[in-house]
């Protein structure tokens, strides 16, 4: 294949990039592969690094979330005090609920004071000679 020729200098063309080409003393080709030498294990290693990084990323990634997440470390105690205030007012309506059932139970055996009671309760009337007083609810 022949080469082309310069029209300005009537030589043929060489490759640019060819090193062989270039009038370099040893010293300097040296230098040139020692430099392609250090490019080459540079690329190596961050392409050795890539894999690890993602990795990496990825576990700081989920670890964030498993500490500052809506369902990590620090969102479990906010849950626990929640549950703690549901379980005080869940104690607190079923000592209600017993109470109400008790009085419902006297009332269908016809215990004559809880009736009058509810009825001066709900009616304000006191016999002759009494004074109704309000009161709280039970």
């Amino acid at each position: 294949m022949p080469k082309s020729v310069s029209p300005r200098t009537g030589q043929p063309h060489r490759n640019v990039f060819d090193i062989n080409h270039f009038p370099l003393d040893r010293a300097n080709r040296y230098v040139i592969r020692w430099d392609m030498r250090i490019r080459r294990s540079v690329s190596r290693a961050f392409a050795a690094m890539v894999f690890p990084a993602i990795c990496a990323g990825a576990v700081l990634y989920f670890g964030y979330y498993a500490i500052w997440g809506a369902r990590g470390v620090l969102a479990l105690a906010d849950t626990n005090a929640r549950l703690a205030v549901r379980q005080e007012q869940l104690a607190s309506l079923r000592d209600q609920r017993h109470r109400l059932e008790r009085r419902i139970r006297l009332m269908a055996h016809g215990d004559s004071d809880i009736v009058e009671e509810q009825a001066r309760d709900q009616l304000m009337d006191g016999g002759t000679g009494e004074v109704a007083v309000p009161r709280k609810a039970h």
